[in-house]
Parts: C-alpha cells; structure tokens; sequence
C-alpha cells in the first residue's frame, strides 16, 4: 500500500475524491473539467513532482465521476457489463476471450484514463464492437451452449 500511495498515477485521486463530496456525490464538474480541477489545484498548492506538467487523474473511473456524477460512473460500469452480460457457462474459445478483454479493460480504467484519447476510444470501441458481433453470431442454433 505504501508504494501505491507514493505512485504519480495516485497524486490526484485524493483531490477527486473530494471534489464529488463537494458535489453531494451526484453532480459532476461537466465533461472535460477534471484536468481543470487538477490544474487549477496545481496552481494554487504547486505541484511536488519535478518536470511534471500533465494533470490526469489515472483513473477512468474517478474521471467519469468527477465529470459526470453518478450518471457518468454508472454509464462506464454499463460499458464494462454489457460486455459480460450474455457470457453464459460454456467453455467456448469467445467466452474465454471476453472475460480476458473484460478484465483487461477494468484493470486498465483503474490505472489509465483510456476514454479520453481517441486511440484509446477507437480501441475499446472496435474490441467491444468485435466481441458483441462474435456473441451474437455464437447465439446460433448450431452452438451447444
């Protein structure tokens, strides 16, 4: 825990934390404000970090709830769960390749604002595009599942 705390990803999350209580943990600061809040913090306290000039949270999902409130945060869970969703028990190739690609990107909100660059964007938009093609091309009569 200590070198997590001590992490640059980690800086900010505090700080975001914060600005949804200021928010009754409902509204958001508006889409695109996070890096301001961050900003403007860096600029009134200073900022510890040598060469540091970047204000990212790290995290997808403390970006949404910042931004966006309860209804951003639940809008990416949504994203995250309709990829599960129709992952039935059957030990197919594509059941496999979902749950990896699921927990790849949940791992990857936690560490990376992935939603706000557009390759991140196209990326999770063609590989989740791709895996709800595949599930309902495997919903055929001819699957056993």
């Amino acid at each position: 825990t200590t070198i997590l705390l001590s992490d640059e990803r980690t800086e900010f999350w505090l700080l975001a934390i914060t600005t949804v209580k200021n928010n009754y943990f409902v509204l958001g600061e508006g889409v695109g404000q996070a890096n301001e809040v961050i900003k403007k913090y860096v600029l009134e306290n200073g900022d510890e970090r040598e060469g540091y000039n970047g204000y990212d949270l790290h995290n997808q999902y403390l970006r949404h709830y910042v931004e966006m409130g309860l209804l951003g945060i639940s809008s990416l869970f949504l994203l995250v769960y309709t990829l599960l969703k129709n992952v039935k028990s059957c030990k197919t190739h594509i059941v496999f390749i979902t749950i990896s690609i699921t927990i790849m990107f949940i791992l990857s909100f936690a560490t990376e604002s992935l939603l706000i660059r557009l390759k991140g964007i196209v990326f999770f938009s063609a590989i989740s595009s791709l895996l709800l093609v595949t599930r309902t091309t495997e919903k055929a009569p001819r699957t056993s599942c």
